[in-house]
């Protein structure tokens, strides 16, 4: 079933084409594709998608993809504003995944997630969050409370 309101790209020769033309006074924007997946009901993309979070492992395991997936968390801790400074930010300038930060540490992704959620912690989840990230516990402690203040 072709729309003449779906977009495709050039090599996509089943999908519906974008129009051609604007509508009259109304200029073209960006095309862009969504996909909305509804509960219960399959879709092509079903099969041909791959979790971003998968992509990402999988470029970590790969010792010549890994520092491109860690100089681009760098530079997204980097670009953080001020506020949003907590344990994420600390992980991130590290270039680590949570997952990463878990093993180092010797717990698991989602406690992580709840640490850096603003979860109070134990002292010695701190120290060996210091110890992980090369920061000193004050550190840790500034970047916990920079979370659950807000």
């Amino acid at each position: 079933m072709t729309d003449s309101t779906s977009h495709r790209t050039a090599n996509d020769s089943d999908a519906p084409t974008a129009p051609t033309t604007a509508p009259p006074g109304v200029s073209p924007g960006p095309v862009f594709l969504a996909f909305v997946n509804v509960t219960g009901t399959a879709s092509a993309i079903d099969s041909e998608f791959r979790d971003v979070d998968d992509v990402v492992a999988a470029d970590e395991r790969n010792e010549a993809r890994r520092p491109f997936i860690e100089a681009a968390r760098h530079r997204i801790a980097q670009a953080l504003p001020i506020e949003v400074q907590g344990v994420a930010a600390l992980r991130l300038k590290k270039g680590w995944s949570q997952r990463r930060l878990a093993q180092e540490i010797g717990t698991s992704q989602p406690h992580i997630a709840r640490v850096e959620s603003g979860q109070d912690i134990m002292l010695d989840t701190a120290r060996r969050l210091a110890g992980a990230l090369d920061v000193s516990l004050l550190d840790i402690d500034a970047a916990l409370h920079s979370r659950t203040s807000k």
